[in-house]
């Protein structure tokens, strides 16, 4: 006799409690619920990965103290809700381990609606049987084969999983743009339909969790709503720009509490609104779906087939070890959606259609998403790598591994004409832009890019590479960069600044800077910066500047120049004003150079070496006020150490040169002068 051990199956008790029964191998997998789905998953993910020689996971990436390995204990900033939280109703964990308990749910097999595994024949009329036969909490699965889908589908129940189990999906047929899908929890259109919206009665500010309304009666507590200007006309919200039209500024929230004319959120608003000016919707949002082990092998490129996996107008929907080749478009997008977490996502092998100058090869798009979560994501040539949309705030992104973005890694989708709002993290990881142009239409290669107005990008810990520039600012002033413990660099063989910021409001902290193009223009531009600090060190070889503060004001330079072989000044500070510079400068340019008119320039606690006299003014134009060198040690290759004379032509307004180690001094006018203090230097060294 041959018991259930011998024939792969596994002896569990049946939904009716009867012990001793055998269950198929669908059956096995309900009965283990997404643990033992995360075991096949695993071993397929692993095994698509390990085609990518580039991408490597060995070691741990700590976030802020997180070992990203251990998930059960990585919690999401903004509701300290837990990331092993993706893994569904009937998990647990304790002390970082995941547990399962027995319940049971429903699987619903494709393959029993109709299906095709071989590919041969569409199996789109079974998925959409399979998927009027789904309740909430069921299974549905592909079991494991090669399927064909010519169109789209959507699945509206709630904590529903589809399951790939390894199969290679071709999907054709599902239009161009990024809301084309080949499956997707909820309908972006859905959102012409709305009834009973209203608008914010009174001004709210970012972080408010309270928001009084003009009509409070179609709300109830629980209830699903989104936040966001020009949405009150029950109209489709959803264009990629910020500035004006749909979708701008959005909140994703549940409603928690409702007194009298006020809503109380589970969170704060990501944006400002004045009264009126704020649509508040109520949504029937899906809840908790997951697809697991998806894997689009053929996107169909020659239909312009654009999308694969989307979640809409959801909440605390998972995408799990899906991988995506030969795609054309937007393979993992979510829009409009509440607390998205997408982990071990892979695209690979975008495709060209013919006929077309280009293709969108975005495969992370988030479009007005409020608290997306992305863990190791895996993309290999790309145009925009993890496309931040329409105001999503905040977009956190773990360990990512992104190459050959030849326009953007990690960006912002803006143009010259349309600007986004929005806020995404970066923790770890590494992301390179397009070392060799890929394209003649798009030849950028940025590893970050921000936008203008209020935008918010923080990165720790992660290695950002690129040409023209590691990170960017197209368009205009951004505001709010925060880069803690980073690696900044452009490619050997390049000429680009390895940082092009035109910043407002931004801190780097103890970031390297390295310029391994040979011919680098700048390492760190700062034109039209305002209230930016900079620590860090800086090598490479550079030929117009090493560090240049133009136009800017408020900007602080706590840097080392490790090296640099070209005549170019250190630092440059041009028609600015209250700039302040220490560190170790040893370049063979000018340490210190000042341009133009600038003043309230400190230089303190510099250590310069320079071929030239390493800190003085440069140009006969221009003005110098109030001006600070003190406690610096300056060893030149000139008689004249700290210089304002020889090429200054005016005389320094406002000038003390106070505890110096120095060759000489010289600058227009005399030490008794009442504004000139010249004392306690060490001179003729």
């Amino acid at each position: 006799m041959t018991d259930a051990s011998e024939r792969g199956e596994t002896d569990v008790s049946d939904r009716d409690g009867t012990v001793g029964s055998t269950l198929s191998r669908r059956a096995a997998m309900s009965a283990l619920g997404l643990a033992g789905l995360g075991l096949v998953s695993g071993q397929v993910g692993a095994q698509e990965r390990s085609k990518q020689p580039w991408t490597r996971w060995e070691g741990d990436v700590n976030a802020d103290g997180h070992d990203l390995l251990a998930l059960g204990g990585l919690e999401m900033a903004a509701t300290s809700e837990r990331i092993s939280d993706f893994a569904g109703q009937n998990l647990s964990v304790d002390e970082g381990v995941l547990n399962a308990d027995s319940t049971l749910v429903d699987v619903i097999d494709i393959d029993d609606y109709g299906a095709d595994p071989t590919g041969e024949e569409p199996s789109d009329d079974a998925l959409d049987a399979a998927i009027d036969d789904l309740s909430d909490g069921d299974t549905l699965v592909m079991t494991d084969g090669e399927y064909w889908f010519d169109g789209e589908h959507e699945i509206f129940e709630d904590y529903v999983t589809v399951l790939g189990t390894g199969s290679k999906l071709r999907v054709t047929g599902v239009g161009y743009g990024a809301y084309a899908h080949f499956i997707s929890f909820g309908n972006w259109t859905a959102v012409s339909d709305f009834g009973g919206d209203t608008v914010n009665a009174t001004d709210v500010s970012e972080g408010d969790q309270r928001i009084e309304v003009e009509d409070v009666s179609p709300f109830s507590v629980g209830d699903d709503v989104t936040i966001s200007e020009s949405k009150y006309n029950n109209s489709p919200t959803l264009s990629w720009g910020g500035t004006a039209g749909r979708g701008t500024c959005p909140t994703r929230a549940v409603i928690r509490e409702i007194d009298g004319s006020t809503l109380y959120l589970d969170r704060g608003l990501n944006y400002d609104h004045g009264a009126g000016n704020a649509g508040v919707f109520l949504l029937d949002s899906v809840v908790g779906g997951r697809f697991v082990d998806m894997h689009l092998t053929d996107g169909g490129g020659e239909d312009e087939t654009e999308g694969f996996l989307m979640s809409a107008y959801a909440r605390d929907c998972k995408f799990i070890n899906c991988t995506a080749e030969n795609y054309v478009g937007f393979p993992f997008v979510d829009i409009h959606s509440l607390r998205t977490v997408m982990v071990d996502c892979e695209a690979t092998k975008p495709v060209l259609p013919e006929g077309r100058a280009s293709s969108h090869w975005e495969p992370f798009q988030f479009r007005g998403s409020t608290d997306p979560t992305v863990v190791r994501p895996s993309i290999d040539t790309c145009r925009r790598g993890i496309d931040i949309n329409a105001g999503s705030n905040v977009v956190r992104i773990f360990d990512p591994r992104i190459r050959n973005a030849y326009l953007h890694g990690i960006c912002f989708h803006s143009n010259a004409t349309q600007q986004v709002y929005g806020a995404y993290e970066v923790y770890g990881g590494r992301i390179e832009g397009a070392e060799e142009i890929l394209h003649d239409k798009y030849h950028a290669g940025y590893g970050l890019s921000l936008s203008p107005n209020q935008s918010h990008v923080k990165a720790f810990g992660t290695t950002v590479v690129g040409r023209p520039a590691a990170v960017n600012t197209p368009y205009g002033q951004a505001s709010n960069l925060t880069l803690e413990g980073c690696e900044l660099e452009t490619f050997a063989g390049t000429g680009a600044n390895v940082v092009n910021g035109n910043l407002r409001n931004s801190k780097f902290e103890s970031v390297s800077i390295v310029g391994r193009g040979g011919n680098d223009d700048v390492a760190l531009n700062l034109a039209g910066a305002e209230n930016v600090s900079v620590s860090g060190d800086v090598s490479g070889s550079f030929t117009d500047d090493v560090v240049y503060v133009g136009d800017a004001e408020n900007v602080t330079l706590e840097v080392d120049v490790l090296n640099n072989d070209t005549a170019a000044s250190d630092v440059t500070i041009e028609r600015s004003r209250n700039v302040s510079v220490t560190g170790t400068l040893h370049g063979s340019g000018r340490s210190v150079a000042t341009s133009g008119d600038v003043s309230d320039v400190r230089v303190v606690d510099v250590d310069a070496k320079a071929d030239a006299p390493p800190i003085g003014h440069h140009g006969a134009d221009g003005t110098v006020s109030n001006l600070w060198v003190t406690a610096c040690n300056t060893v030149g290759g000139a008689n004249t150490d700290i210089d304002f004379a020889n090429e200054l032509e005016a005389e320094v307004e406002g000038l003390w040169i106070q505890n110096n180690v120095c060759g000489d001094v010289s600058f227009h006018g005399s030490a008794s002068d009442e504004d000139k203090f010249v004392t306690g230097n060490l001179t003729g060294q």
